[in-house]
This record gives structure tokens, C-alpha cells and sequence, in this order.
């Protein structure tokens, strides 16, 4: 009887051990870094609307590294500084911020979309009263 105890009891905690051991991981990548790895890269403008087609924004890119971005190409006007850091908002999946000029986005592999209202002072690159206004930026790679 003592035999059987001591196999049940060995038993019942190589069992437990096993549970214990296998838990969940976590060790995959966050949000933030999945979003992250999406954005990276250089990106060229296919489309600009602040509430009509924009046609001077040809050969536009905007570059992402982990925590700025800079712009080329297209014309001095910008809604938004031409290089500043950047950061997720939330949601971090929707929400990300050029400077201090929030927005929305959607990404993928191959596809950017950045859109936002714009009211501020503007910048050196901009002059405010022609670029106020609901702003839809279209990018590929």
C-alpha cells in the first residue's frame, strides 16, 4: 500500500510539474512591434485628397525608421513637418502620430493610408490657410 501511495503522490506531481511547465509564452512580438516592422521602409505616394484629387504631391515618399520619419519629393506644402519623430496611439493597430499631428492609418505589406484633419499654425514648409482642411495620404511601397 505504501508502494502505490508513493507511485500515486510521484505521479500526481510529475502531472503538475508538466502543467506548470508548458504554460503560455509570451515571447512573441507586441502590437507595437508588428506595426512597427509593417511601417519601416519608404513609401511612395499613389493618391492626396484634402477634399479634392491633389496632383502636386508626384513623386512624394515618406520614409519610417523605429521612431522618426523624414519626406521627399512633391511640393513645399505639407499639412505636416517634413521630418519629426513619430509615435502609435491608441489603438496602436489605427492610431499613430507624425509630430505632434495625430491620425489614422491602416497598413499592410504593401499598402499605407494616412488620414487626418489639419488646423494648426503650420510650418516652415506649409502655409496654413491652403492646407487646412480633412487630408487622405495613399502610399505604396
Amino acid at each position: 500500500m505504501k508502494k502505490l501511495s508513493y507511485l500515486l503522490s510521484t505521479g500526481l506531481l510529475f502531472v503538475l510539474l508538466t502543467i506548470i511547465g508548458c504554460g503560455s509564452d509570451d515571447g512573441g512580438p507586441s502590437e507595437e512591434d508588428t506595426q512597427t516592422a509593417l511601417l519601416k521602409g519608404t513609401w511612395t505616394v499613389t493618391s492626396v485628397t484634402d477634399g479634392e484629387a491633389r496632383t502636386d504631391y508626384s513623386g512624394f515618399t515618406i520614409t519610417f525608421t523605429d521612431d522618426t520619419y523624414t519626406t521627399s519629393g512633391g511640393p513645399d506644402l505639407l499639412p505636416f513637418k517634413n521630418s519629426d519623430s513619430w509615435s502609435f496611439g491608441s489603438p496602436v493597430t489605427s492610431s499613430i502620430s507624425l509630430g505632434a499631428q495625430p491620425m489614422t492609418y491602416t497598413v499592410t505589406n504593401n499598402k499605407l493610408i494616412l488620414s487626418f484633419s489639419y488646423t494648426g499654425e503650420g510650418f516652415n514648409n506649409a502655409r496654413t490657410e491652403e492646407v487646412e482642411g480633412s487630408w487622405v495620404f495613399e502610399f505604396s511601397r
